[in-house]
């Protein structure tokens, strides 16, 4: 499930990219480097990321894990939180350097041709 939903948030973010080239033309313009966009933009991800990713984890935590110990009578819990920082640190830096890969081709070009798009 995890590498299918990495996969999703890259091909959905290289979707957003190609929107957003007007916005990377008007960093480059203002004297952004592409460093600092690239930086921008994987700091946004990264926030995402961590919001939705510690949300999902709470859901499942107090609610969804409940129902399964009840209805498999499971007297002990699923995942204790050792487990649950390996897979936020594992799934992050899957789609950061997913992401990653994504931002660096779409900031790669000329601010003219990211302009016309």
């Amino acid at each position: 499930i995890g590498v299918i939903t990495t996969l999703d948030t890259i091909l959905v973010y290289n979707y957003l990219m190609k929107k957003r080239q007007k916005q990377m033309a008007v960093f480059g313009i203002t004297g952004a480097s592409r460093l600092q966009q690239i930086l921008t933009c994987e700091t946004e991800i990264l926030l995402i990321t961590l919001v939705t990713t510690i949300g999902g984890f709470a859901v499942f935590k107090l609610v969804i894990e409940d129902v399964l110990l009840n209805v498999y009578e499971i007297g002990m819990p699923i995942f204790n939180s050792r487990v649950y920082a390996i897979m936020l640190g594992v799934y992050t830096g899957c789609i950061l350097l997913g992401t990653g890969v994504v931002v660096i081709v779409n900031t790669g070009k000329k601010l003219l041709d990211m302009r016309r798009c």
